[in-house]
Parts: C-alpha cells; sequence; structure tokens
C-alpha cells in the first residue's frame, strides 16, 4: 500500500470514528464518563468563546505563551505544527475545535500542551484562568443543548458558573492523530 492509498484510508477512518463517537455519545448519554479521573481531581480553567472549560491537569503537560506554529496542510482547526524539545506537535484550535470559530489571538492567547490519545498536541486558548478542584460526584453527564458535541466529558459549576470538562481524547480521535501524524511525516 502506497501512502496515497493509506492517507485515504486513514481519512475515511477519521469520518467513522467521530461518527461512532456521536452515536457512542448518545447511547451512554447517562453515564459516567471513563475519561474523568476519580474522586476530587484539578483541572486548569480556560475560556474559549463564549463559555468555561476544564482540562483535567493530569493530561496537561505545559502551558505556554501562543508561538506561531510552522503551516501544514491539515483541516483548518489544525493549525500547524511546533518543535518542542525536538518533538513536532500538532497544534489544534480549541475555539474552532468546539464551534467556536477561529480564535482571535492576542497577548493572553496560550497553548496548552495537552497529552490527548497518548500523542502531545498544543491547544490554542484564549485565556487561561486558573487552576480548580472538582469533584467527580458533582459532575453530570451533559445533555446535547449544553455541550460543544462529543468533546464535552461532564458538566458542573464553580463559583457560581458553568464549567464544562473537556474530553480531550474526544476532541482528537486517535485514527485523526495518525492521519496528521502521516501528514506530517509525508513531504
Amino acid at each position: 500500500m502506497d501512502a496515497t492509498d493509506r492517507y485515504e484510508l486513514m481519512t475515511r477512518l477519521v469520518r467513522l470514528e467521530r461518527e461512532l463517537l456521536f452515536v457512542r455519545r448518545k447511547l451512554t448519554d447517562q453515564q459516567t464518563p471513563t475519561s474523568l479521573p476519580a474522586g476530587s481531581f484539578q483541572a486548569v480553567r480556560v475560556q474559549v468563546g463564549a463559555g468555561e472549560y476544564a482540562i483535567p491537569s493530569v493530561c496537561v503537560r505545559q502551558i505556554i505563551r501562543y508561538a506561531l506554529p510552522a503551516p501544514v496542510q491539515l483541516p483548518s482547526a489544525i493549525k500547524g505544527v511546533l518543535t518542542i524539545a525536538g518533538e513536532p506537535i500538532v497544534v489544534v484550535d480549541l475555539g474552532e475545535r468546539l464551534g467556536f470559530g477561529t480564535t482571535v489571538i492576542d497577548h493572553e492567547t496560550a497553548l496548552v500542551i495537552a497529552t490527548i490519545n497518548d500523542s502531545m498536541v498544543a491547544l490554542i486558548i484564549e485565556r487561561v484562568c486558573d487552576a480548580i478542584q472538582l469533584e467527580r460526584a458533582e459532575l453530570h453527564v451533559p445533555s446535547d443543548p449544553l455541550t460543544s458535541g462529543a468533546c464535552v466529558a461532564a458538566i458542573g459549576t464553580y463559583a457560581g458558573r458553568l464549567v464544562q470538562v473537556l474530553d480531550l481524547d474526544q476532541l482528537v480521535p486517535p485514527a485523526e492523530l495518525e492521519l496528521l501524524t502521516l501528514s506530517i511525516e509525508s513531504p
């Protein structure tokens, strides 16, 4: 199988995987997500578009100032690649992935380097607010009108405001990560 055939098959797999995630979310609508840490856990609270989200701290490796990634020919939410410590890291616009449109870059924009499906990915974040403590027992599986797709594992409140806990493994599924890696490695 040549590189073009492999790329086409991986592209098809990404579409199917996204559809499967949507169907799985519909079927398990009321179950507690397994992607959340047990008990009390820390999370990084971020602002994206009009919402506040939490990224479990166990997934976060580093938070850095925004840096312009090297462009690549990939879907629009993928903004390019950064090299950090000699490793290429895919840069994903979280706002665009969640349906808020392209994130406007300013002096408060940050990159959250996170582990997603055993790969390092840089998420473009509008604002990093703070670190918060959440209790899994106080979180609820979201209903469709409150969420930005299947990327939200649970919802809860912090300081009286709605916070949506992201499921990073749903944000960039494994097949898509493999496709991105193939695209980066191919000339």
